[in-house]
């Protein structure tokens, strides 16, 4: 107007830093044995920090027994919840974006699951002595493998009168094992109880 002066500028703010890598967390899951999850498993993804621009969203993938393609969430959602479900070993890689578009370094973790129970579990008799049953137990399991062979025996059929006499740690499908020091004339009630690598057991 004569007497004010005024004017406008912009200055456009490079960008170049990386932000740090997101974390993902396990949030739900029983856990199993020998690092192996019994059931579904949630997983949450978080961005890191970004102290330029800002984190922005996060790109995340699964592959391996369970399969998502690559995803983003929206612009602004810095987190996301995924779930895995099927049995075996699934890998998730996630990336923090921030608002310039620079991505950063991966972070992964992996998930074992195993909700199923060994396929087979049989029991079969050999030479039977005089105070001893010599059997074989046979046992599969397709996802975590067999772990170990629970022998049992009773002297009734009733399932609360088991005892177990040995525990055999073997990744075989097949384990022999004898039973010593049994009473002669005496009717023996044998059984075997197949654990899993994740604890699943089949008798």
């Amino acid at each position: 107007d004569g007497t004010n002066i005024s004017g406008y500028t912009s200055i456009d703010i490079l960008d170049e830093q990386i932000p740090n890598a997101p974390t993902i967390s396990i949030t739900s899951g029983t856990a199993g044995n020998n690092g192996y999850y019994k059931s579904n498993v949630t997983v949450t993804i978080t961005a890191g920090n970004d102290a330029q621009s800002g984190a922005n969203k996060v790109r995340y993938s699964v592959s391996g027994a369970q399969t998502i393609n690559q995803t983003e969430t929206a612009d602004g959602i810095t987190s996301a919840n995924i779930t895995i479900s099927t049995d075996g070993t699934s890998t998730i890689t996630a990336y923090t974006l921030d608002k310039a578009g620079n991505v950063s370094s991966v972070a992964t973790q992996i998930i074992n699951k195993d909700s199923t129970a060994p396929s087979t579990a049989s029991l079969t008799v050999g030479t039977v002595g005089e105070t001893s049953i010599a059997v074989t137990a046979s046992g599969v399991d397709a996802t975590s493998g067999v772990y170990s062979y629970q022998f049992q025996r009773s002297t009734t059929s009733a399932t609360s009168e088991f005892t177990t006499v040995a525990t055999q740690t073997s990744s075989a499908t097949s384990y022999s094992y004898t039973y010593n020091n049994l009473t002669g004339g005496t009717t023996y009630y044998l059984r075997v109880v197949v654990t899993d690598r994740a604890g699943n057991t089949a008798t």
